[in-house]
């Protein structure tokens, strides 16, 4: 759950902090109220390239900073994402992205306090969001997102947690013999 968003000099937004509560959100506004800015600051903190046009006017850099909250059993994909990425993991399941963008120089990213790159953040971005809109369930195009949907949605989390687990060992053994095949050979 996004918790807290802070936008600094991203297209003609100066400044804003907006905390959310618990729950379901929604924005709403009429034509120009910066509804798209609030999706361009959500799509830069998952990875969305970009350009130095979106700096404000008159500003030398921009900057986006988000805190995401996750239950603790929540955090378990965002947490092996994270260290996947060897990045440190969440606290008490908080998230923490940061990414300014400058006129000179290069563009930095933080995730939970680590220097990152855009690839990381990106891989991260698939774990926390999914943007919906015309031709943006980017997700239904991946074919492991489709098979964890497939499993989520027929209830075999548990089954296939040991599945996995089985499969990595045999995967193990089978090297262990490989290993010692090729020593044999070699004596």
């Amino acid at each position: 759950m996004l918790q807290f968003l802070k936008i600094e000099n991203l297209a003609l937004l100066d400044k804003v902090s907006l905390e959310f509560a618990e729950g379901f959100t929604a924005v709403t506004g009429e034509t120009g109220a910066g509804k798209s800015v609030l999706l361009g600051a959500l799509g830069l903190l998952s990875g969305a390239r970009t350009d130095k046009t979106l700096i404000s006017k008159g500003a030398e850099q921009l900057t986006v900073e988000g805190v995401l909250w996750f239950a603790q059993d929540k955090a378990t994909p965002v947490n092996q994402a994270l260290d996947a990425l060897g990045l440190p993991l969440c606290e008490e399941g908080t998230l923490i992205i940061r990414r300014v963008i400058t006129r000179k120089g290069p563009p930095r990213i933080q995730i939970n306090g680590a220097v990152s790159t855009l690839a990381q953040l990106q891989a991260l971005g698939g774990e926390w969001i999914d943007f919906h809109g015309p031709g943006e369930p980017q997700k239904l195009f991946q074919e492991g997102k489709q098979l964890e949907m497939l499993d989520l949605f027929c209830g075999i989390e548990a089954p296939l947690t040991r599945y996995q687990k089985e499969f990595a060992a045999w995967r193990e053994i089978v090297n262990e013999i490989a290993e010692l095949r090729h020593a044999e050979q070699l004596d």
